[in-house]
């Protein structure tokens, strides 16, 4: 059998017309693999902006908070301003909210995060980062066993896990007395205002007494089960009991369910003076 080509005899093996056709094949079936896998991602991309959940309308309060260290991996803006979006599968991945209403991304499910906060007190188990920043996976079996969003991604476990995200409150505190003055058997009462800065609800915490308490208190949880800029006031009374001087009295918010304190010291410098009768 001649070629067409060249007109000369035909070898399967060794022909040079038909190894120049085999390239050619190859050659053409890897740029059809390489379109192929473009349109994938483009299919991907365009299901994330079309799939991709409405802003709720009850986060936008949150539009001044600067998550310190995070820039967008659409605009390159640093520090993120407002609600953080990061990638759910990504290992490290970060929309700005207004790249996240107008940009393509592989993937759809992005976390909404208002808060660049710590878990303090956890340390991942795959990485040893202490304390873990951002998400926190925590083993729904081994309770405390815990991972960091990238350990998470990469690395394998048997179990499941619960997602927790930073935990953020802002807390307000006012006393009966404007400028903490007291003397020993007055009466005290602390007003203490906290606001949900997360878009998790806030359901339980207690406020455990650090230092400098000069009356009674008891610890104990607290209910408050508050959505996402959400505001509660919690009341303490009591006498107090200690004698006259300085006193640095110090409380912190603690999360029983995540194990972990939440948002900032609350310092009450109160000043006692003796009664005289």
């Amino acid at each position: 059998m001649l070629c067409e080509d060249c007109n000369e005899l035909v070898d399967e093996e060794t022909h040079n017309c038909l190894s120049n056709l085999n390239e050619i094949i190859q050659e053409i079936e890897s740029i059809q693999r390489k379109h192929s896998q473009r349109i994938k991602l483009l299919q991907d991309s365009a299901r994330s902006l079309t799939q991709r959940s409405p802003i709720p309308q009850n986060l936008y309060f949150f539009d001044d908070v600067e998550h310190n260290e995070y820039a967008c991996d659409g605009c390159g803006r640093m520090p993120i301003i407002g609600l953080r979006f990061k990638c759910k599968k990504c290992e490290n991945f970060d929309f700005c909210s207004v790249c996240r209403e107008s940009r393509p991304h592989q993937h759809s499910d992005f976390y909404i995060l208002t808060s660049s906060g710590c878990h303090e007190g956890v340390g991942c188990d795959g990485c040893g980062e202490a304390p873990i920043k951002s998400l926190r996976y925590n083993c729904k079996e081994c309770g405390n066993f815990d991972f960091c969003h990238k350990c998470y991604i990469i690395k394998g476990h048997p179990h499941d896990f619960e997602v927790i995200l930073p935990l953020s409150i802002s807390v307000e505190a006012y006393c009966n007395k404007p400028k903490l003055s007291y003397k020993t058997d007055d009466e005290i009462v602390i007003y203490i205002v906290v606001c949900n800065m997360s878009t998790q609800p806030l359901r339980t915490l207690s406020l455990r007494r650090q230092s400098g308490v000069p009356f009674k208190y008891v610890e104990e949880t607290q209910y408050f089960g508050l959505n996402a800029g959400e505001k509660k006031t919690l009341i303490i009374k009591s006498v107090i009991n200690s004698n006259a001087g300085y006193y640095a009295c110090i409380f912190q918010f603690y999360c029983e369910e995540e194990r972990e304190t939440v948002g900032p010291p609350i310092l009450l410098n109160i000043s006692i003076s003796r009664r005289w009768i």
